[in-house]
């Protein structure tokens, strides 16, 4: 069974818009999951969030069209955030999507032409991370981790393995709100607050990339 994705818990939550006032006309109602890449571990991730999302019962559509996705008040990210996955235009059209008010959730942002859009200054990836831990309960996207044993989740038994799946670090930029953290310190889920929306960058397990 597939691992469900930070990324679809806090979909979840944010399936209602928070600010339907601010969401980008015209919309439509429901998720976008613009899929990018065409990688066997983008199709991976892509394939996984599809099933994440059903298996929840959220309405969604997916497509490669950045202009399709942004009808929808809440955009998810279905492959990898590298530099080569979108073209200039595309990035552009992202980057205005969510500075109309639009809401955009995304796993392993590593590009850093797309940092400023997520409020990160650097992303490492790691294979020695084996919790996280949900550390902000502000937050909306987080209402429905209300247990303790909910707020934290195993990557792997280090007393099993010496490394775990990949994840990504990040460092973030001033103003962005780090939501969970390893148990290192360094950041795995942060959100940023650009122009009328928001961004959520997680850093759920995969493989490294170049």
């Amino acid at each position: 069974m597939k691992k469900m994705s930070f990324l679809v818990l806090i979909a979840f939550a944010l399936s209602a818009p928070l600010d339907p006032a601010a969401a980008p006309p015209p919309t439509q109602w429901g998720v976008s999951v613009l899929e990018v890449g065409l990688s066997r571990d983008a199709l991976q991730e892509q394939e996984a969030l599809r099933d994440s999302l059903e298996l929840m019962g959220i309405p969604f559509q997916a497509t490669s069209s950045v202009e399709q996705a942004a009808l929808h008040p809440l955009m998810l990210i279905g492959g990898l955030m590298l530099n080569t996955e979108l073209s200039p235009s595309d990035r552009e059209a992202l980057y205005s999507y969510v500075e109309r008010g639009g809401i955009l959730l995304a796993t392993q942002v590593q590009g850093n032409r797309f940092f400023p859009l997520f409020g990160i200054s650097r992303a490492e990836t790691s294979r020695l991370n084996f919790e996280v831990r949900f550390t902000s309960t502000e937050d909306p996207s987080l209402r429905y981790l209300n247990r303790p044993q909910e707020k934290v989740i195993s990557l792997g038994n280090p007393k099993l393995y010496s490394e775990t799946v990949w994840s990504t670090e990040y460092q973030p930029s001033p103003g962005a709100d780090v939501l969970a953290q390893y148990e290192n310190g360094t950041a795995a889920v942060i959100r940023y607050a650009y122009g009328r929306g928001l961004t959520y960058a997680s850093a759920s397990g995969s493989r490294k990339r170049r």
